[in-house]
């Protein structure tokens, strides 16, 4: 099927043993681990079930005037791309958006460190002839 808009379609084929990267909790959750510094839109393929009330034809039939009619539940489905959570990489944004919180995950995240905190950290942004921005 055509693009929307521009951009890459990325398709898996997946070997008989692979049958848990066809879980979206699956995908979604190593999208989160390898791309999180990524500055591109990235937006995945989902199936939604959502649950909506509505009035049981069969069960109301027998309605007396002013009752409340009885409700059901009834699971509807939709399709699409969903746009992942992906966020500016903190060393791009200004050192006044970024929380002290951010830049310990970061921290964690960047270097493997589940348990260690970050001793110090300096994020800083140069301009001249040549530009950089770094943490």
């Amino acid at each position: 099927e055509p693009f929307e808009t521009s951009g890459t379609r990325l398709i898996l084929h997946l070997k008989e043993d692979a049958a848990d990267y066809l879980e979206s909790a699956k995908v979604d959750e190593l999208l989160q681990r390898y791309s999180e510094f990524i500055e591109f839109p990235m937006s995945v393929w989902k199936e939604k079930t959502e649950y909506k009330q509505v009035p049981d034809i069969e069960a109301n039939k027998d309605l007396a005037e002013g009752e409340e009619p009885k409700m059901k539940t009834v699971p509807e489905t939709t399709e699409g791309y969903e746009k992942m959570d992906n966020q500016k990489p903190i060393w791009l944004r200004t050192p006044k958006e970024v929380t002290e919180e951010e830049y310990k995950e970061f921290y964690k995240t960047a270097f493997r460190a589940a348990y260690d905190e970050p001793a110090k950290h300096s994020h800083f942004v140069l301009e001249g002839q040549v530009e950089c921005k770094a943490i």
